[in-house]
């Protein structure tokens, strides 16, 4: 699974509810009328923006001048998603012996 910040057109429609549901996704957040984080597979990002309601779907860092248009609460979500990215906060998941399980030869437990 990915996660997509998912940008609606200026009016979604009421099929917006389902949009996830139809590309085997679900929405986690939403942030005002027009600001969603979807998860879905990592094929749906075409899927997702080929749709005449979506305005834009961003996997990394969403631009400034789109959150410029988003509502309060989708400029806030649009920050939060942004610092989420940022590479300072992606590098802090990143651990020791990740990806390996704890049988693993030459693991060693963080700590």
């Amino acid at each position: 699974m990915a996660t997509f910040f998912v940008v609606l057109d200026a009016s979604p429609s009421q099929a917006v509810s389902n949009i996830a549901a139809d590309i085997d996704g679900r929405v986690t957040h939403r942030y005002g009328r027009r600001a969603l984080i979807i998860d879905a597979g990592a094929d749906a990002v075409w899927e997702l923006g080929a749709r005449p309601a979506v305005s834009g779907v961003f996997p990394m860092i969403v631009p400034a001048e789109v959150v410029a248009q988003l509502d309060e609460a989708g400029q806030l979500g649009a920050a939060a998603w942004n610092a989420r990215q940022s590479p300072p906060r992606r590098g802090t998941k990143e651990r020791t012996g990740e990806g390996f399980s704890w049988g693993h030869p030459g693991f060693e437990a963080e700590g």
